[in-house]
């Protein structure tokens, strides 16, 4: 009869690690630069202005939104029974009303997203 620990050691061996959040550079010569956007380090909150299940629309949507000069990223998530997203992001914000003020600029524009944390 196999121990407490033993036992629980083999069901550690069973759980899988959650999937990795992946953030990947848009590879387009056409999309400009922005020099002092870190959009992984710089804040704990974002703003999500789309999930796409195709790359290259989350590419070109990003392209888009940074020929409009917004700081804009994009991510890939794995979801459970879902597959592959990419989520179209825009900015690094110390705090929410930070975001906030950059949620009144997007719908000026009629650019819908959420406010979500990093």
């Amino acid at each position: 009869m196999a121990s407490l620990s033993e036992k629980a050691a083999e069901n550690q061996k069973k759980v899988a690690p959650p999937p990795e959040k992946k953030t990947e550079p848009v590879k387009s010569k056409e999309v400009p630069k922005l020099a002092s956007v870190n959009s992984e380090t710089a804040g704990g909150f974002t703003i999500q202005v789309a999930a796409l299940k195709e790359a290259k629309y989350a590419d070109a949507k990003v392209a888009e939104l940074i020929r409009k000069g917004y700081p804009a990223y994009r991510t890939t998530s794995t979801v459970p029974n879902q597959g592959t997203w990419y989520r179209v992001r825009i900015g690094s914000f110390k705090d929410k009303m930070e975001a906030f003020r950059m949620m009144d600029r997007l719908k000026k524009e009629k650019i819908n997203g959420i406010i979500v944390r990093k």
